[in-house]
């Protein structure tokens, strides 16, 4: 296999990584929907536990998504993190949020391109300072941004996981827990099964 064959064999296994996040951020907001069948009805405390955490994750991803669509017709692409909507539906309704992560998962999956533009130069702008008073701009790639947004969303859903665990409940195994963790704890638990 040749260099260029690997590198877009990694940028296929990444945005492959990229799609399987989405879905379990689908995951967590699937039991909020209303159910008019069940006597519990979730979707009234999703704004208040969870949805936050949704919008801020998918208007991350959008952010990107939205730049890379933008490239095609512009010089550069450039990527504004702070520069959300914020929408307040995606942070209460549970079916907006659905729709939202599915059509990212289909723009990542057909419009981008990922594996053929993983060194594709992105410029993020971001604000510091306590109050927001500065401008920053840092160079990335598109590679290197999806790695970001998985990360972040892993770590949101870490937080996510504390709080069902507060409730009782589980958002699942190893959801919120660092795919490095895993394949460490792995590895101990292999090397202790010899």
């Amino acid at each position: 296999m040749t260099v260029a064959q690997n590198r877009v064999n990694e940028a296929q296994l990444l945005l492959d990584y990229t799609v399987q996040i989405l879905d379990q951020t689908s995951g967590i907001v699937t039991p909020y929907q209303s159910n008019k069948n069940s006597t519990s009805d979730k979707s009234a405390s999703y704004g208040a536990q969870v949805g936050g955490h949704i919008r801020h994750i998918v208007e991350h991803y959008e952010a990107l998504t939205t730049a890379l669509a933008l490239a095609a017709w512009c010089a550069g692409c450039k990527v504004d993190y702070d520069a959300r909507a914020r929408d307040p539906l995606l942070e209460t309704d549970p079916s907006t949020a659905l729709t939202r992560i599915a059509a990212l998962q289909r723009a990542l999956r057909s419009g981008c391109g990922v594996p053929a533009r993983q060194a594709l130069p992105v410029e993020i702008h971001t604000r510091g300072g306590l109050e927001g008073e500065y401008n920053f701009r840092t160079m990335s790639t598109l590679a290197r941004e999806l790695s970001f947004l998985n990360s972040h969303a892993v770590h949101h859903f870490a937080i996510l996981q504390g709080y069902a665990k507060l409730r009782g409940e589980s958002l699942g195994a190893g959801l919120g827990r660092a795919p490095s963790t895993i394949a460490h704890e792995n590895k101990l638990q292999r090397q202790a099964g010899r």
